[in-house]
C-alpha cells in the first residue's frame, strides 16, 4: 500500500520495525479484530530500552532508533486513545 508524504511524493510499503520483526500501519478492516494497527501499537507498548525502531519502505530505511523510555511513555495510553487523536 501507498502512504502520502508531502504532496508530491509517496512511500510504497511502509513498515516499522522493532528489532527484527516487521509491523504495518494499515488498520484492522473490522473494529473488534486486532489488526495490524493494533498489534504495532501492542508491540510498542512491550518495548524494553533495548530495542530499536527502525521505518522501513521499498524506497528507503530510516537509520535505527532507540525505544529507550517508549512503554513508560505509552503506558496509560491505549489503542482507543490514539484513534481518536488521530
Amino acid at each position: 500500500f501507498t502512504e502520502p508524504v508531502g504532496s508530491d511524493y509517496f512511500v510504497q510499503g511502509m513498515q516499522l520495525r522493532i528489532n527484527d520483526t516487521a509491523y504495518d500501519f494499515f488498520p484492522s478492516a473490522f473494529e473488534d479484530t486486532v489488526g495490524p494497527d493494533k498489534a504495532l501499537f501492542h508491540a510498542l507498548k512491550q518495548t524494553k530500552d533495548t530495542d530499536t525502531l527502525q521505518f522501513t519502505s521499498l524506497q528507503i530505511d530510516s537509520q535505527p532508533f532507540s525505544a529507550k523510555g517508549l512503554a513508560e511513555a505509552l503506558a496509560d495510553t491505549d489503542y482507543q486513545d490514539c484513534v481518536d487523536h488521530m
